[in-house]
């Protein structure tokens, strides 16, 4: 049995526990190596030891995570009592209130991690499987929308033309400063003391640049500026695959960072990364208890799900303990399962598991987050491979294909935005974590021949946006 090109339903020997293996009815996500295929060799997991050269890395910097500041908790405070049902329809209500919240930063925790990325599959390689951050975390942890359409969309009425045009012209204004660039002080500071015509288009700019999809310390990006008029005008973005573009970006960015780095040599000049590298620590205290704060805060019925972790310090500092703390029966498969905050819990999750009819939008974001596709960011595109870690959706796992996502001349948008009303989807019982098959055990078992081969390039930096004088 299959549906479209999500899921599919066999008889497979499965492994059930570790000394049990058993025939079983499973869904698999697609798409699975057949059993006529030849399976290539596992991810390799690199084999550098973090943990004698991590002073040097400690110095690599997250710019993209910043401390909110009183001028901005005012002006968030200020826009939401206009422009909450704005957020609301659009889905970016939470993903705001995130930006008010203090993340204490464990930066030897992220780089750890860092270490085990795999950017040939943007998962984390465990001697026990993979792992990888994806849209359902970016949709609970970031409260970001997987609908809509793409953060690379243009404005097109004459009045959304108008609003584009004093945008840019503000921005040429002040960046004919000595500094050669607007800041985020003298950006809020026109809007919100001496120019109130379009402050929420420049409100969202700001958002926009600073906390999401920033690219230079401290500065006003102006290929944000469509983006933001079309969320002030009321119309959905796909915002969870942009972002999460980002941070598969510069994990890729900060593993290649620990491959280059040697004991005993100082002086390499170390990368920024400019994405929301919060949400990968959080992730990493959602899914192993282990290594997570204690004393979380209760947000039930109040608050975002990222609000739980504000103000915390997790205990955990030795690579040691790291090691025993992320161990395969410490990891949390389904995190949000029972989370009644958020639409999955309490309208796609139920207790029993079922095929349903992807008709309506709470079912349709599920569906997005297991399809294999492009994430289209603001210009840079990433692999999302969900059939690598079906079971973190309650769904069994096989030896995963091998898959062309979109061919050069292809539009990776058309891919992720290809229509799913009216197809089915299963979805798995709250309470079910899927099982292994017993040919994807032996192969995971199966130590790599050779070493991961040839590195893969970082992506190159961004390109900046470039406003002609008017």
């Amino acid at each position: 049995m299959s549906s479209g090109n999500i899921f599919d339903e066999r008889i497979e020997m499965m492994v059930v526990s570790p000394n049990t293996h058993m025939l079983q009815i499973a869904r698999f996500l697609r798409p699975t190596l057949s059993m006529q295929a030849t399976p290539s060799d596992r991810p390799f997991r690199p084999t550098s030891t973090i943990s004698s050269f991590s002073t040097h890395l400690l110095k690599v910097k997250f710019r993209g995570w910043v401390d909110p500041q009183l001028n901005w908790q005012v002006w968030v405070d200020n826009m939401k009592l206009i422009y909450s049902p704005v957020w609301k329809r659009v889905k970016i209500h939470d993903a705001i209130l995130n930006s008010l919240l203090k993340i204490p930063q464990r930066k030897s925790l992220i780089l750890w991690f860092a270490e085990k990325w795999s950017p040939k599959t943007n998962t984390f390689i465990f001697p026990w499987g993979e792992i990888s951050i994806t849209l359902e975390d970016m949709m609970v942890l970031g409260g970001f929308s997987v609908l809509g359409g793409p953060v690379t969309c243009h404005v097109e009425s004459p009045e959304d033309h108008l609003t584009l045009h004093k945008l840019n012209k503000a921005y040429t204004k002040l960046v004919r400063t000595p500094s050669k660039r607007v800041s985020f002080n003298a950006w809020m500071e026109k809007f919100t003391c001496r120019q109130k015509t379009h402050e929420h288009e420049a409100f969202l700019a700001l958002w926009l640049s600073k906390y999401l999809f920033s690219s230079v310390k401290n500065t006003i990006l102006p290929e944000t500026f469509q983006l933001a008029i079309l969320l002030a005008r009321g119309r959905r973005i796909a915002m969870a695959p942009a972002v999460l573009a980002t941070l598969y970006r510069d994990l890729h960015i900060l593993q290649d960072a620990i491959l280059d780095v040697q004991p005993g040599i100082s002086g390499m000049v170390l990368p920024e990364v400019f994405s929301p590298m919060y949400y990968v620590q959080v992730w990493i205290w959602e899914r192993f208890p282990c290594v997570r704060p204690r004393d979380l805060h209760n947000t039930q019925g109040k608050g975002t799900r990222l609000a739980q972790w504000a103000g915390l310090h997790n205990e955990v500092t030795d690579y040691g303990a790291l090691e025993l703390g992320t161990r395969k029966e410490h990891f949390v498969w389904r995190p949000y399962a029972r989370d009644t905050n958020h639409f999955l819990a309490h309208k796609v999750y139920n207790v029993n598991g079922s095929v349903r009819r992807i008709n309506n939008e709470e079912v349709e974001s599920f569906a997005r987050c297991l399809r294999v596709c492009k994430l289209v960011g603001l210009d840079i595109n990433q692999h999302y491979l969900p059939h690598r870690v079906s079971r973190q959706f309650g769904y069994a796992q096989d030896i995963p294909a091998d898959t062309l996502l979109v061919e050069d001349n292809e539009d990776p948008w058309a891919k992720y935005s290809t229509p799913l009303l009216n197809g089915n989807i299963y979805i798995p019982s709250k309470d079910f974590e899927g099982h292994v098959t017993v040919r994807y055990e032996e192969w995971w078992e199966k130590e790599p021949v050779s070493p991961a081969g040839p590195r893969v390039p970082p992506p190159p930096k961004r390109r900046r946006k470039k406003i002609m004088a008017t």
